[in-house]
């Protein structure tokens, strides 16, 4: 890189040869505007240029590579060779934030509770939903980090039962208890496959319901967004029929739960199929994008056209209708 003295010009060889230059104008903040003058090198000489990429894409001159301090070439990353002008701002950060990240105590607990070490952590805490809200979502991921409230955990109060059966309360057991398995989850994980969705094997339950893992040709996997929002759901509903049946002194209903588990994927559900649909409205007839694309709509809970029209899942909506309906009579 040279810079000539009488003008903001800098120079840069464009051959093997170096007999042909370029000269390009550079702003403040060290990005340079192509120039179609070239000339031969004179007396000016040469130097290997020092970039900064602060995204992908956007090269700027940070200076002769020589001159800069600290040296821009040597330096290894996690064992990859990588040259400093090159890291961008971002994968600094990525760098130094996983060094003092430690993993969760839950990865651990978890694996043994469970009998599996061969869990995938790093997609486990990835799981989110593209219609349960951050509310619906909030049980869920404290059964995952282990520090959801239950009675088992309580020195304040004498009876710390399950409120379906005499075991102690825990995190493990609002998944593992006779009853509540039979009269919330097993129902659940029925309409789950109806639905089209995979479903654990009799071993792998527990894990499925704790943590989304289930084996599919060999390898484990985690629930997807659309059906990982039925489970964030109804740990929300399972939890509040627990925590009510204790404040009020009731019998625990499990058939409600599952009736408000079916209710609320419906309502959500409906509200992501109308935000889409308002989407598309607005934008028609205008120079904006107004066709919803085909990885938005093309889901297993609802099923909508390009332009938002949509319908919840038949399966789903006749569970639900089934389940209020015996509700109603048994009324």
């Amino acid at each position: 890189m040279l810079r000539d003295k009488r003008s903001d010009r800098l120079v840069k060889c464009v051959d093997d040869s170096g007999t042909l230059f370029q000269l390009l104008s550079v702003d403040g903040v060290g990005k340079f505007v192509q120039s179609d003058h070239e000339g031969p090198v004179g007396e000016f000489s040469l130097a290997e240029v020092a970039w900064w990429e602060p995204k992908k894409g956007d090269l700027r001159i940070a200076g002769a590579l020589t001159k800069r301090f600290p040296a821009a070439q040597g330096w290894l990353l996690d064992g990859k060779e990588v040259r400093l002008d090159r890291l961008s701002i971002k994968t600094r950060t990525e760098a130094l934030s996983l060094r003092k990240m430690k993993p969760p105590a839950a990865e651990k607990a978890w694996s043994s509770r469970l009998g599996r070490t061969d869990l995938p952590w790093s997609q486990i805490w990835k799981i989110r939903s593209f219609y349960a809200s951050p509310r619906d979502q909030f049980t869920w991921l404290r059964v995952m980090h282990r520090n959801l409230y239950v009675a088992g955990t309580r020195t304040d109060i004498p009876d710390t039962s399950c409120r379906a059966c005499d075991e102690k309360e825990t995190i493990l057991h609002l998944v593992t208890c006779p009853v509540i398995q039979h009269e919330f989850w097993e129902p659940l994980l029925k309409l789950m496959d109806e639905m089209g969705f995979p479903t654990p094997d009799p071993s792998e339950v527990h894990a499925f319901l704790v943590l989304g893992v289930y084996t599919a040709d060999g390898e484990n996997r985690v629930v997807k967004p659309e059906h990982s929002g039925m489970l964030f759901i109804a740990w929300r509903c399972l939890y509040a029929a627990v925590v009510g049946s204790r404040v009020d002194d009731k019998p625990l209903d499990l058939e409600y739960a599952y009736y408000r588990t079916l209710q609320m994927t419906i309502t959500r559900v409906t509200a992501y199929g109308e935000k889409w649909k308002l989407w598309s409205i607005k934008n028609k007839f205008t120079s904006l994008k107004c066709i919803i694309p085909l990885d938005k709509r093309d889901r297993v809970v609802i099923e909508q056209d390009m332009f938002g029209d949509f319908q919840i899942s038949s399966t789903l909506r006749g569970e639900f209708d089934k389940i209020r309906s015996a509700r109603a009579s048994s009324a």
